[in-house]
């Protein structure tokens, strides 16, 4: 019996090792990445001299957190020239009020709500893109959803890398801003880890781009060459299906020097849950031999915590190490990305975030629909949709899915997935 539980410690120690292992790759892939983006930040061009138009395309579905002020930190984007266009697929979208009260504030820039028919993609978000592109101006569209956040610099920075005729795409890392409640707070550590250190690590260590549609910059150019939004149109993750088919069309993709600041400040467990199973599945049915990697080498916190409760105490040394490596790592990965982690008792969340991405994680494995903006899709491989279920099903979904409890009488905010 000894020998048995020995063998368990020593097993809990192999994970933290290849935690650790995973860690410092990751890290030093981020600070290799910071130098990188320092000398290119360093060498951009005054934005007033460069004669490429960009269009910002905001498409929006209810009023995110902060929604006025992340309209409003574009409208203030030190690149000319540009255009900003926000849109929705809903008349009565209550998003649409906030677009047109910030639209009113800066009569300067040229900013356009609109609202009008479209296609009937499987995809609704590229639905709303497809409507937006079509009074699209200049050759460079930026996609950026409603709960991002940007500094006055962001888009010259973006633009900077698109300088280079061959990039089709520049592609943001993510992070989480704003935590005000626990929630929030889990949900910006996972999107910082995910997002933030593993495409990084991903982009570093393999060459691998896994595009996140949090901010994107594309070449209108490219988008035509692989047949526009309609080749992306019934796909849920439209944005890595994107990054992949610019590839195969010979296009480079590369990674920004500035991150997509994404903003949570009171979520709920509902939204965290809902988020991290339905981001899963989609990752599981991309890369399904690839899956089981999140377990074994990115969350020995959740291994060690799942053998210390199957033989006991014994592993709990392993499990504290692995806890500890986790708060240090997310820690570090916070300052690289926004300046400053999170106060010490969201920080110590860490773990908890871990052991709650590894019960969506098994879940993930079961998904075979996944709601979105109050709609059922039927989720096949490669992420292909297909729409299913009855209205009210829709209904019970766009309650229930979107992080709330049911509808919200408070400015008509809702939220998504």
């Amino acid at each position: 019996m000894t020998l048995q539980l020995i063998d368990f410690l020593g097993l809990g120690w192999c994970f933290v090792a290849g935690g650790v292992i995973y860690h410092v790759i990751a890290l030093t892939a981020m600070r290799l990445r910071a130098k990188a983006d320092r000398s290119t930040l360093a060498h951009r061009h005054d934005p007033m001299a460069e004669p490429h138009g960009v269009t910002v395309l905001k498409p929006l579905c209810g009023c995110d957190e902060e929604l006025e002020q992340n309209l409003t930190s574009f409208a203030q984007q030190s690149w000319r020239p540009m255009q900003i266009l926000l849109g929705a697929a809903d008349a009565h979208d209550p998003a649409l009020a906030v677009a047109r009260r910030v639209a009113e504030r800066f009569p300067a820039v040229d900013i356009q709500v609109i609202c009008e028919p479209t296609l009937d993609y499987a995809n609704p978000k590229v639905q709303v893109l497809e409507m937006l592109s079509r009074h699209a101006k200049y050759g460079f569209i930026m996609i950026s959803d409603s709960n991002v956040q940007a500094e006055p610099d962001d888009l010259g920075s973006l633009m900077t890398v698109a300088a280079d005729p061959n990039i089709g795409l520049v592609y943001q890392r993510v992070v989480g801003v704003g935590e005000q409640s626990v929630w929030a707070a889990l949900e910006n550590l996972k999107l910082s880890d995910f997002a933030g250190a593993g495409i990084t690590a991903l982009k570093h260590v393999i060459g691998a781009d896994a595009v996140m549609g949090k901010g994107m910059l594309l070449r209108r150019e490219a988008l035509d060459s692989i047949g526009g939004w309609p080749a992306v149109a019934d796909v849920a993750a439209e944005d890595y299906v994107l990054g992949q088919s610019l590839h195969k069309a010979g296009w480079l993709v590369e990674l920004a020097p500035v991150a997509a600041r994404t903003v949570h400040v009171r979520w709920s467990w509902s939204g965290f849950w809902n988020r991290a199973v339905r981001h899963a599945a989609l990752r599981f049915r991309l890369s399904p031999w690839t899956f089981p990697l999140e377990l074994l080498l990115i969350n020995p916190v959740s291994l060690t915590f799942a053998m210390m409760m199957c033989v006991g105490l014994s592993v709990l040394p392993a499990f504290l190490a692995a806890c500890l490596v986790r708060i240090v790592a997310d820690t570090i990965v916070l300052r690289w990305l926004r300046g400053t982690a999170m106060r010490p008792a969201f920080m110590l969340l860490a773990p908890v975030k871990d052991l709650l991405l590894a019960a969506s994680w098994f879940r993930a494995l079961f998904v075979q629909q996944i709601g979105w903006r109050g709609t059922m899709m039927r989720l096949g491989w490669g992420t292909r949709l297909s729409q299913t279920g009855s209205p009210f099903e829709r209904e019970l979904e766009h309650t229930e899915v979107h992080g709330l409890r049911g509808p919200s009488r408070q400015e008509g905010r809702t939220t998504r997935i």
